[in-house]
């Protein structure tokens, strides 16, 4: 079973977050002895399976460009706009600046529909659904510039530093319940499921992917030496990750810093999980006023005369 696994899927990178984000098994990861495992089969879960075709429409329409410049711009992806959804979309807009009579109306179809799609998301984040009744309905058959940065100049970086069975591989993945996929192929799935499981690490105060601090994100500093970062936080384990970038100067480190400015800010809301959202914090409550024991700031002690 184990042999036919390797085959079907050949290299897997594991990433370690948070229990409270990926359950218990990150605990016993980081907590226990990481020696050789048992030779049996891998348990299923979240981590495990792969994004559906539903799933990867939704996080290329949330990252297209038009909402990541907040400008009308068409991406680099080819998609089908159908006249259903044009034709809703016209009558919602009925009215409004730029959709005010038949000249603006008939602009707008004259575009192409890349351009059309661009203008459909940035606008529809002014209406109550924020273009959520059009996702599904509409037809994005290749990746977003920023998808094919991440497929091309991120990724491999990832994989080649971490993918390995001596690091991260083998059975030591399934005592996470998390694991990003290199398969030979490259797929669609596999790249936007890597992306998503990246994208939901966070340990402690730090994100895998820092949309605010760039410079801080997990996956930029865990590729340089810990003198070269102010951020302490390094791979939890016994695990020992060769740096990639000397400094912060290196050409590819930079190139992955420029590509998470260029992610959609601020985070915006996929509407997809691979994992259950970590619990909301609660804020702590008052404690009740107490006499303040014998001994401790407050009122004198008494004294025996």
């Amino acid at each position: 079973m184990r042999k036919t696994r390797l085959l079907r899927s050949v290299a897997i990178i594991t990433m370690l977050a948070p229990a409270a984000a990926f359950g218990v098994a990150y605990q016993n990861f980081a907590q226990e002895s990481t020696g050789d495992q048992p030779d049996s089969e891998e348990p299923e879960s979240a981590a495990q399976r792969k994004l559906t075709d539903a799933e990867i429409k939704r996080l290329r329409y949330m990252e297209l460009r038009a909402l990541r410049v907040g400008r009308i711009e068409a991406d680099t992806a080819r998609v089908q706009v159908p006249r259903s959804v044009i034709d809703e979309f016209m009558k919602e807009m009925e009215g409004r600046e730029g959709f005010r009579g038949d000249e603006d109306r008939r602009g707008f179809l004259r575009q192409s529909q890349e351009k059309k799609l661009a203008e459909i998301a940035l606008r529809s984040e002014a209406l109550p659904h924020k273009g959520a009744k059009y996702i599904d309905r509409i037809e994005i058959r290749t990746d977003p510039d920023v998808f094919q940065d991440f497929r091309h100049k991120v990724m491999p970086h990832v994989l080649r530093g971490c993918a390995s069975t001596a690091c991260h591989g083998g059975a030591r993945s399934a005592a996470t319940g998390l694991r990003l996929f290199d398969d030979p192929k490259k797929t669609t799935e596999s790249a936007y499921t890597n992306f998503l499981l990246l994208d939901e690490i966070k340990i402690g105060n730090y994100h895998m992917i820092d949309r605010d601090y760039p410079e801080r994100s997990l996956l930029l500093t865990w590729m340089l030496p810990p003198d070269q970062t102010e951020v302490k936080v390094r791979h939890p384990g016994d695990a020992k990750i060769k740096p990639q970038f000397l400094n912060t100067r290196n050409t590819t480190y930079q190139t992955i810093k420029t590509w998470i400015e260029e992610l959609r800010h601020p985070h915006p809301e996929y509407g997809v999980r691979l994992h259950p959202a970590p619990p909301a914090t609660q804020p702590a409550e008052a404690p009740e006023t107490q006499e303040p024991p014998p001994g401790e700031p407050g009122e004198p002690e008494p004294q025996n005369p």
